[in-house]
């Protein structure tokens, strides 16, 4: 198969920029990793109770191979700032943590589940809008 000059220079050079554009990417991911850690807390099976136990609490239970969860997390990382000081948002992977995932019947993910003082509140299932996440939190912020 022959290609023509052009083509090849633009092959060339794209291939000479992709390194860089690889480390830029690589280099933030850290620090988006660790923004998002100081917004949302990883729940277990160890801290669960305690951290659910008290106030509303919104949490997603999602696995790290499940595509519309990753499409829920930018959306979650916006609700735990908007509602920071009234809601505590935390995820829950049901990889690692089968019996919450278990205990609570999640059968399919994402699901976000809203707890008010350690009693789930509302389910909400699939992919979600950030309006409609807040929409639903709002019932229960309000009454605080």
């Amino acid at each position: 198969m022959k290609f023509n000059k052009k083509f090849t220079t633009l092959i060339k050079r794209i291939a000479s920029t992709l390194p860089i554009l690889v480390l830029a990417l690589w280099v933030s991911i850290p620090s988006c990793t660790a923004e998002r850690e100081e917004k949302i807390l990883t729940l277990t099976e160890s801290n669960f109770s305690d951290i659910t136990g008290k106030g509303i609490v919104l949490v997603d239970f999602w696995a790290t191979w499940c595509m519309p969860c990753r499409k829920m997390a930018p959306v979650l990382d916006e609700i735990a700032v908007q509602t920071a000081g009234k809601v505590i948002v935390g995820k829950v992977d049901i990889d690692a943590n089968g019996s919450l995932a278990n205990q609570f019947g999640i059968q399919s993910i994402p699901t976000l589940i809203i707890f008010k003082d350690g009693q789930p509140m509302e389910r909400l299932v699939g992919i979600k809008s950030k309006a409609s996440v807040i929409e639903v939190l709002s019932k229960y912020t309000s009454q605080e």
